[in-house]
């Protein structure tokens, strides 16, 4: 799902690493595909999606809460959100990824995820 979204700081570090503003919230995300230059400050559509380098481990969970929480100075999130339908998680901001499509008999419920990262795609 497209989104816009503020560049708010691109890393001198890590190529990939992209700081963004979505919805009031902050993102570390990383991007590998940017197919235009892009600068900070400038708004911009994006499309998210997450990465897990093990195994997916979601849960569903009670309470109503939507959020995303950094795990320390990494690309690590913590994701608390409602799964609106397939695919397609809302954690105050939308992310949508395959990963999530076995999940549909939890449609409609909230469910927390950890994730190594969020992939920010530049559309």
């Amino acid at each position: 799902m497209i989104q816009k979204a503020t560049l708010s700081k691109l890393s001198s570090i890590i190529e990939e690493e992209v700081i963004l503003k979505i919805n009031g919230y902050d993102v570390v995300g990383f991007a590998t595909i940017i197919p235009y230059l892009i600068y900070e400050g400038e708004e911009y559509d994006v499309e998210l999606s997450i990465t897990c380098l093990d195994d997916l481990e979601l849960n569903e969970i009670t309470e109503h809460t939507k959020q995303l929480i950094r795990i320390d100075d990494t690309f690590k999130y913590k994701l608390q959100g409602k799964l609106i339908e397939k695919g397609k998680l809302d954690v105050g901001i939308i992310i949508e990824d395959e990963l999530l499509d076995e999940y549909q008999y939890l449609i409609g419920k909230y469910i927390e995820i950890t994730v190594d990262r969020i992939h920010v795609e530049f559309v």
